[in-house]
């Protein structure tokens, strides 16, 4: 769906100019590693909808899980020109991050997005059960690249 902004300049005549502003597209971000041990898959979908608002999309593979989560996720640092992260302990090149939130009666989501240039993201999602303990879905702490 396309939307057209329309610019008018008024000197001496009246010019009309149309643009013609198409919709951001996602961002696709994924890990996934298939060994004996660990076998699991991550896709994570963003599209920024306002500055510190993103529309999300995330699939989670792994052992008693097979699900997909969707939601609206808010920045919980915006305007902070020092985000509040760096992600470290999973990587060998430290880097800053965005972190956006979202948890509901079902799960908690926190999407840590590369604030340099938005091409790495690590998601921490897990289902919250009244019944269990542990949760039954969990995400892998993982660095996910963007595809």
């Amino acid at each position: 769906m396309k939307k057209t902004l329309l610019l008018v300049a008024i000197a001496f005549n009246v010019a009309i100019v149309t643009a013609t502003a198409t919709p951001p597209s996602p961002k696709t971000y994924i890990a996934q590693s298939q060994n004996a041990e660990d076998t699991y898959y991550q896709e994570l979908k963003v599209t920024w909808t306002a500055e510190n608002t993103i529309q999300y999309s995330f699939t989670l593979r792994t052992n008693g899980c097979n699900e997909t989560y969707r939601g609206t996720a808010t920045n919980t640092t915006p305007g902070d020109n020092d985000p509040k992260e760096i992600i470290k302990r999973i990587t060998k090149k430290p880097f800053n991050v965005d972190r956006y939130h979202n948890s509901s009666k079902s799960h908690r989501l926190f999407i840590k997005i590369d604030v340099e240039n938005q091409s790495k993201a690590v998601v921490e999602f897990d289902t919250i059960s009244e019944t269990e303990e542990e949760s039954s879905c969990r995400s892998h702490y993982v660095v996910m690249q963007q595809r």
